[in-house]
């Protein structure tokens, strides 16, 4: 076995459990013009939605963005509604959620 897979002292971050007040759930670009052409879209939507119930649960701060959406459109309607109040949100005219 490699040791990159035994190495705990290495990797030891990543062996520890999810802790909610060092978590946030990001929703990225779900806007329906973006939707369009991914396979499984209503999965992803399902899921997404699932995930949004359990930040709300586990009071997870949530982060949303949308890509150029005067343009592509808001956050579909299905998501939008399960997005709190005091989320931040974002709109984005690049590519990217890593910033320029």
């Amino acid at each position: 076995m490699s040791s990159l897979l035994t190495d705990t002292t290495t990797h030891s971050a990543a062996l520890q459990p999810l802790q909610p007040e060092d978590c946030a759930l990001l929703v990225i670009d779900i806007q329906e013009r973006l939707l369009a052409p991914i396979w499984q879209r209503e999965r992803l939507v399902h899921n997404s939605q699932l995930l949004l119930r359990l930040a709300a649960i586990l009071d997870l701060p949530v982060l949303v963005t949308t890509q150029y959406a005067r343009g592509l459109g808001e956050t579909v309607p299905q998501i939008r509604a399960l997005i709190p109040f005091n989320a931040s949100a974002y709109d984005k005219l690049q590519f990217s959620c890593f910033g320029s």
